[in-house]
């Protein structure tokens, strides 16, 4: 999807962080309401912010920080 898509901004709603480690922004609600709005990288280096909270409880940080970075 992505390759029909490129050049077009495209809209995901996921539960799977591994959908959306590598794209350009990531929005994150709770309760219906935008917390955070940003890269994943930057969003990764708040700290205790609520999209690092989320890799976090994966066990998977680590991973998560390596392929934010390679597209950062």
């Amino acid at each position: 999807m992505r390759e029909q898509f490129e050049g077009c901004t495209l809209l995901t709603i996921a539960h799977r962080l591994d959908s959306i480690i590598d794209y350009d922004r990531v929005m994150v609600l709770e309760s219906g309401r935008l917390v955070e709005f940003e890269s994943p990288a930057a969003l990764l280096a708040t700290e205790n912010g609520v999209f690092r909270g989320l890799c976090e409880q994966t066990g998977r940080l680590a991973e998560f920080e390596r392929s934010a970075r390679l597209v950062a």
